[in-house]
């Protein structure tokens, strides 16, 4: 007992800071359908478990960033390293992998595991299977699953066909990608304890709000349209993969292929799901409000509050989002959701140790303990901890504030600094930049705000736990 312990410590001391992962390019001969939306190779980021009881252990994840649907928005991200493989970083820290993170201060549970990170270059939700691009993709490639299936294949040579756990987790973006992807690879590794983990995925069809100061939707931007109506044409722009028992339920009789478009959201899925999650989720979710539903950003308000029509339409996006994740924990028998943590806060993938915290846990806490099986302070609860607040309010967690808190460890942001020296090098060759036509300048302001909160999104994707400036 005194061995294994002296070997656990030695293995946690290797781990306790975060260490730098190198970036490793998939092959183009060997995967020549795995590219990036500008027709890069895709590529990945491998920490290799060096701990016995944790070798055959894996986490992976999938990185956030958004999704495109239109000729503008899509351009534009392939110019970034969420749409080519030019801009990843060499190196990337561990440490702000969530449950892949090699913190053992903050993850012990899964610290020691091998952990691999997709970094997420094909913005169509990890479900992209373009083998080429065409003029119907304005020249650009949607080929995430078919990047995640090569990371696969490369990841079955270091032991991951052996494997005893895998956990498919992700953020916003790649939240959605877990439910897409997460039944494909329980089928793939049949002998292995397939789980997984969707943070800030939980995800419907969008209802924009319509009251004043609404958001205007151009269509244009770099975040797609999230209304019903849209997704079918989102499909076959990706071509997408999704769970194959709802696939076949939806185009049963000879339906077209597009008609599975719902199997790309959870609220839809999760029927056909058959693989355990846990989902940690904002229950006032500000990215998908302000950007998929068109809500105003209410910390702007004189008294940083929603008014009172934001607020009743709030009250109706919290109240949905509660009943179908309250739903799962009534109907735990049919519901891939085996656990929650739901906070009711102005965030999107803004959790960590430090908060937000619901029924005395933080989303670590909450978990590790469905993860490991142990027995929940409240049986009552269970493994569904969900803020529930009084009538009328929206953000009662008393442990986030609405304001956005101080950034912590974010290993992505290493790609977005790449991408603004190089924008930096580009200015300074540049002898004078061109002017902004007068009439598009409205358009253009839009925009960048939606771009500066895309790559806010991808980042927050990577929260670490140190306190450090990133």
């Amino acid at each position: 007992m005194a061995l294994f312990s002296a070997i656990l410590l030695l293995a946690f001391s290797h781990a306790i800071n975060g260490a730098n992962v190198t970036l490793s390019m998939l092959d183009s001969e060997k995967h020549p359908n795995s590219k990036c939306l500008d027709g890069t190779p895709g590529g990945f980021y491998y920490q290799q478990s060096s701990f016995i009881p944790t070798n055959r252990k894996w986490v992976i994840y999938l990185n956030g960033g958004g999704e495109c649907d239109n000729e503008k928005g899509c351009k534009e991200q392939a110019g970034t390293s969420l749409g080519s493989s030019t801009l990843f970083p060499n190196e990337v820290n561990a440490n702000g992998w969530f449950a892949g993170s090699d913190d053992c201060n903050v993850n012990p549970a899964f610290c020691t595991w091998n952990h691999v990170y997709n970094p997420y270059c094909s913005q169509d939700l990890h479900s992209g299977q373009m083998n080429e691009p065409s003029s119907q993709t304005w020249g650009l490639q949607f080929s995430g699953h078919n990047i995640l299936k090569s990371i696969l294949d490369e990841m079955d040579r270091y032991g991951l066909m052996d494997a005893k756990d895998i956990i498919l987790s992700g953020a916003s973006a790649g939240g959605l990608g877990v439910w897409i992807n997460l039944d494909y690879i329980a089928n793939r590794y049949p002998r292995a304890k397939v789980s997984g983990l969707s943070i800030a995925g939980y995800y419907y069809y969008a209802k924009f709000y319509t009251g004043k100061d609404a958001r205007q939707w151009s269509g244009q931007g770099t975040m797609a349209d999230f209304r019903e109506p849209a997704w079918p044409n989102t499909f076959n722009l990706y071509n997408a993969y999704v769970n194959e028992d709802c696939y076949n339920s939806y185009t049963k009789n000879g339906a077209p292929a597009n008609k599975a478009a719902p199997c790309m959201l959870a609220d839809y899925v999760i029927p056909f799901i058959k693989s355990p999650v846990y989902v940690v989720q904002s229950l006032s979710d500000k990215v998908v409000l302000q950007y998929h539903d068109m809500l105003p950003d209410i910390t702007e308000n004189s008294d940083g509050k929603p008014t009172s029509e934001e607020l009743n339409f709030m009250l109706k996006w919290q109240n949905y989002m509660s009943d179908a994740l309250n739903k799962s924990k009534n109907e735990q028998a049919n519901s891939a959701i085996k656990g929650v943590f739901a906070a009711s806060c102005w965030i999107h993938t803004e959790f960590n140790s430090k908060s937000p915290f619901v029924n005395g846990m933080n989303w670590r806490q909450g978990f590790e303990r469905w993860y490991t099986g142990q027995v929940p302070d409240n049986k009552d609860v269970g493994y569904f901890s969900l803020d529930s607040c009084d009538k009328g309010d929206v953000l009662c967690n008393s442990s986030c504030a609405i304001e956005k808190p101080e950034p912590e460890p974010e290993p992505e942001r290493e790609q977005e600094r790449e991408q603004e020296r190089e924008q930096e090098r580009e200015q300074e060759r540049e002898q004078e930049p061109e002017p902004e036509p007068e009439h598009e300048h409205e358009e253009e302001e839009e925009d960048e705000v939606r771009k500066e909160l895309f790559h806010d999104v991808a980042n927050e994707a990577f929260e670490g736990e140190e306190e450090i400036s990133v």
